[in-house]
């Protein structure tokens, strides 16, 4: 009855702009045709419908790729430190040693879960973050997946912790947890939290067998939470907010910390932050954001079928090509199809990664070193799918298409290695 009436609450806040259908409550029996390997002692399921994000390090490059585009003006500097501030002036220092040198007016300060360090490189204390460490891990589990059938399984452990399941990439993502920790730079998901999602799904689905040997991959991260001494993880409000901090006779501008928030809230939240800013200018909102499309989004077809043999015509690419890469990219695969034309060639061992896709990934997208690629401009690494050989094929292609001596490309691969074994417990 709890769960029934909380989905009710879900439903009467979301009825004013509502694209989606209303929960609905399955019985045992239904709940079991449903999927099979659900624990017999059930009592019932609630379904209800949200969105979904399949590929948040992309939506972040496609902002970032859409602000550059509205000012003429802006910049942005991939990997780049704050190296501190001197009066009004900031420097940032980038990898190759150079410094850039700034006199910002107002200094957002969007770190995530290292805002604190952040705003100790501008001379401020600040304890805003309080954050918790969340782990996932990615399964190999064809039946597993052909159960879900594209559904997310959403659950209370025994421990009163929330763990999910669901489809992902052709793998089951499994997660998470909620755990207090400070250090974004080292978090990993460890061999304890490995068995509490084995526990946790046996309890669930007994009806599968689930072994740490079918992971291919696990992750974790820090949400920047707000600090809340004493306050258990699980209890810490995802809320966000803006606390500002007042410029001083040091520092002669103000610096507003973006603290909280989550995916679900984020246009949102940068909405409120812009606003802030504009309020403090004193200058005016010349255009509402609540419904611009984002990057790859922008001009998606309402007819794919003719888009699709368009870009195909007009590239050379077979047009099953053009679909899976406007399903991975939005409409951003017509340039991609243009550039690998009639002549693709898969990565090693993978049938619809192409080179062509990498090598112009490494041009076009802020890309500064190999695992920019893997990790955070395709889905490769996260769905499992980076061997060996793919690895190699990828640095030959980055190296190629940025031109890196054959040293700079041996230490980008030695890089990428390490951080698979490291944080993401894959060898290779």
């Amino acid at each position: 009855m709890l769960i029934k009436i909380g989905l009710g609450l879900y439903d009467a806040y979301g009825w004013r702009a509502r694209s989606m259908p209303r929960h609905r409550m399955l019985g045992r029996s239904s709940a079991l045709a449903s999927l099979p390997a659900l624990s017999p002692g059930i009592v019932a399921v609630g379904t209800y419908y949200d969105a979904l994000v399949t590929q948040p390090e992309r939506l972040v490059l496609e902002l970032v790729e859409d602000g550059l585009s509205a000012m003429a003006g802006a910049r942005a500097m991939n990997w780049t430190a704050l190296s501190g501030h001197d009066g009004g002036i900031v420097e940032l220092k980038r990898e190759d040693g150079t410094r850039h040198r700034v006199r910002p007016r107002i200094v957002v300060n969007a770190a995530g879960p290292w805002i604190d360090a952040v705003n100790g490189r501008l001379g401020l204390e600040s304890r805003l973050i309080g954050g918790t460490k969340g782990s996932h891990i990615l399964l190999d589990h064809p039946e597993l997946v052909r159960q879900l059938d594209g559904r997310m399984v959403y659950f209370e452990a025994d421990d009163g912790r929330i763990v999910l399941v669901f489809p992902h990439h052709g793998r089951a993502l499994v997660g998470s947890t909620d755990i207090p920790a400070d250090d974004p730079d080292a978090v990993a998901c460890d061999d304890g939290e490995v068995d509490y999602f084995m526990r946790c799904l046996r309890a669930l689905l007994p009806g599968l067998a689930f072994d740490p040997s079918q992971i291919v991959y696990r992750y974790s991260g820090i949400r920047p939470l707000p600090n809340a001494d004493g306050v258990a993880p699980g209890l810490i409000s995802r809320d966000h907010s803006a606390p500002v901090s007042e410029a001083d006779g040091e520092r002669p501008f103000a610096v507003i910390s973006l603290v909280g928030g989550k995916w679900t809230t984020f246009r949102a939240f940068s909405a409120e932050a812009a606003d802030i800013v504009l309020a403090r200018l004193g200058a005016a909102r010349r255009v509402s954001t609540d419904r611009l499309a984002i990057g790859g989004g922008r001009g998606m077809p309402a007819a794919r079928g003719a888009w699709i043999d368009d870009v195909a015509r007009r590239s050379g690419a077979r047009a099953g090509r053009v679909g899976t890469l406007l399903d991975r990219y939005g409409t951003t695969a017509g340039a991609i199809a243009r550039h690998e034309g009639a002549g693709f060639v898969p990565l090693p061992g993978l049938d619809d990664y192409g080179e062509g896709e990498i090598a112009w990934i490494a041009r076009n997208e802020h890309v500064r070193h190999l695992e920019d690629i893997l990790f955070r401009r395709t889905q490769l690494a996260v769905a499992g799918l980076v061997t060996p050989d793919v690895l190699a094929r990828a640095a030959d292609i980055a190296a190629d298409a940025l031109g890196w001596s054959e040293a700079r490309r041996k230490n980008e691969l030695a890089a990428t290695r390490e951080r698979f074994e490291r944080r993401h417990g894959v060898r290779l």
